[in-house]
């Protein structure tokens, strides 16, 4: 494509040699800072894992080995996305849906940590949800505070669990109607079919963010032995 049309074209997407040039002198910087930063988080993962399996009991390992992975993954594909612009679009569709399966897991943990349901539902039960949490309920003030229950804490659950499926699907469809130029990212047309999954997007990414929220915030208090913060 020539320079010149590719300007004036917001769905180009430059080549590595098109990119590397128009960072310039910056470029060989760029990707030098992000691969030492993704190397150093890696070895910052790994000294986790060692950790983790000389420390923690085995129920717990599978998940924390996940959640550790999240940074150090999303580094890499991030450095991968410079060094291949048109690769980006992969390798947003990848970190976004695996940092999705991390909070999941993340979910998960904190009930192990107390646990399990059971014991979660023993150890809070004068406790009650506070729903005025971020990002989406922070300025309701009118907002109730349910008690915490076996229906609330599988809601909160379901609402965490449901982002990796959700997340992916709405990548998958992103890629499939991209390949086919069937849709314009940006567009807030109606009649454009990336409206509509945005707001897919949207739902299902803050109704997640939502659920860990209302986890973390609950049981603040609680799991101090495990170093837990929110």
């Amino acid at each position: 494509m020539d320079h010149k049309n590719a300007i004036c074209n917001n769905s180009y997407i430059p080549n590595t040699a098109e990119y590397m040039e128009a960072l310039g002198p910056y470029g060989a910087s760029v990707m030098v800072i992000g691969g030492l930063i993704s190397v150093g988080l890696y070895v910052l993962f790994f000294e986790q894992v060692f950790f983790t399996q000389t420390n923690a009991h085995r129920i717990y390992r599978r998940h924390i080995f996940w959640i550790a992975s999240v940074y150090p993954l999303m580094a890499a594909l991030s450095v991968l996305s410079l060094l291949v612009p048109r690769a980006n679009d992969i390798c947003t569709a990848v970190k976004i849906t695996y940092m999705s399966v991390g909070i999941s897991h993340f979910t998960d943990l904190t009930l192990l940590m107390f646990g399990g349901e059971e014991v979660m539902l023993q150890t809070m039960a004068e406790s009650r949800f506070n729903l005025q949490v971020g990002p989406s309920c922070c300025c309701c003030v009118c907002l109730p505070s349910p008690p915490v229950s076996k229906f609330s804490i599988r809601l909160v659950v379901m609402l965490s669990d449901q982002l990796p499926f959700t997340q992916a699907l709405y990548h998958f469809l992103v890629l499939v109607l991209l390949s086919a130029n069937n849709i314009t990212i940006g567009s807030v047309s109606w009649k454009d079919a990336s409206f509509y999954l945005y707001i897919f997007n949207m739902a299902s990414f803050m109704s997640g963010a939502y659920a860990l929220s209302l986890l973390t915030y609950v049981s603040k208090g609680h799991l101090e032995h495990y170093s837990y913060k929110v």
